[in-house]
């Protein structure tokens, strides 16, 4: 005699119902990242134009002397912060190490 038995039948539903909510959930997802677009007419080619228009011209510095040179930078106005960026992001046009001064504008 073949018999089955099932430990709880409440946990096997519980199980279910989750995993019709990530179906649900991931679907979801999906159809947004599909249809939705974009409202703020964003375009690399325009990112790139409003980068080189406003960008200041780099300073080449000795190196190991790049934080402390953007530290100087930054302390000629008041808010402004030096930082050194890290990671592969915002190649080409910063690599990693590249010490830049933010400069908070408030519109």
């Amino acid at each position: 005699m073949n018999s089955r038995s099932f430990s709880n039948p409440s946990a096997t539903r519980s199980q279910f119902r989750l995993s019709l909510r990530a179906i649900a959930a991931f679907g979801l997802a999906a159809a947004g990242l599909m249809f939705g677009g974009c409202a703020t007419g964003y375009t690399p080619s325009a990112n790139m134009d409003l980068f080189v228009r406003t960008a200041p011209v780099p300073s080449l510095v000795k190196h190991g002397a790049e934080l402390a040179a953007a530290e100087m930078q930054a302390a000629q106005n008041p808010g402004d912060i030096a930082l050194v960026g890290a990671g592969s992001s915002m190649e080409p046009m910063y690599l990693a190490g590249t010490a830049i001064v933010v400069h908070p504008r408030v519109s």
